[in-house]
């Protein structure tokens, strides 16, 4: 049996023989912490210490960033001979977004099961959609990239996607932020 504690000042929680002197997230004096008893299922507790949603969720987030960072690439160095290679880099990025969004809403559903023993708590329903959106935007990205030049004007509404996948992505991100730590006991 693992002896859990808590700090008191910021809320870290782990096995009491891994306290030393101080708090290693806060530095407050070993005294502030007190016991803690956890308040989910071992087996709940193992899926969601494994962090699959947090972790998937910065696959599309790469993604999102780096496609127009490339494709800006190949408008500003157009006197050197690699710059095909960005417009081939996005291309591919465009097509693994929406397999990575939809992996990460994928883990975001199964997350959400695990934390709150239901799918449809308001949050959850506004992570659904934000997620459904941001899917649909980067399927679009994925079809212009796969069936166009990916350039001159047809890069705005590449672009204008991107943008509304980066949104999505924010969006939800504030939520899964103050959901982080809320979880229903048992």
């Amino acid at each position: 049996m693992v002896n859990l504690v808590r700090c008191k000042a910021c809320g870290l929680i782990l096995e009491d023989s891994r306290v030393k002197e101080v708090c290693p997230a806060c530095g407050v004096p070993r005294n502030a912490f007190e016991a803690y008893t956890e308040k989910v299922s071992p087996r709940r507790k193992w899926y969601l210490d494994l962090h699959l949603h947090p972790i998937a969720v910065h696959f599309p987030q790469a993604c999102t960033v780096f496609i127009p960072m490339f494709i800006l690439g190949r408008l500003l160095f157009t006197t050197y001979s690699f710059t095909e290679d960005f417009i081939v880099s996005a291309r591919i990025l465009s097509i693994i977004l929406p397999v990575s969004a939809a992996g990460a809403a994928a883990a975001g559903v199964a997350d959400g099961r695990v934390r709150f023993k239901k799918f449809f708590t308001p949050y959850l329903k506004i992570k659904m959609g934000l997620a459904s959106a941001m899917i649909l935007f980067a399927t679009g990205m994925a079809v212009i990239a796969a069936t166009s030049a990916m350039s001159g004007m047809e890069l705005l509404p590449f672009f204008a996607l991107n943008i509304g996948c980066a949104l999505c992505q924010v969006f939800l991100g504030k939520i899964g932020v103050q959901l982080m730590f809320s979880v229903l006991p048992g």
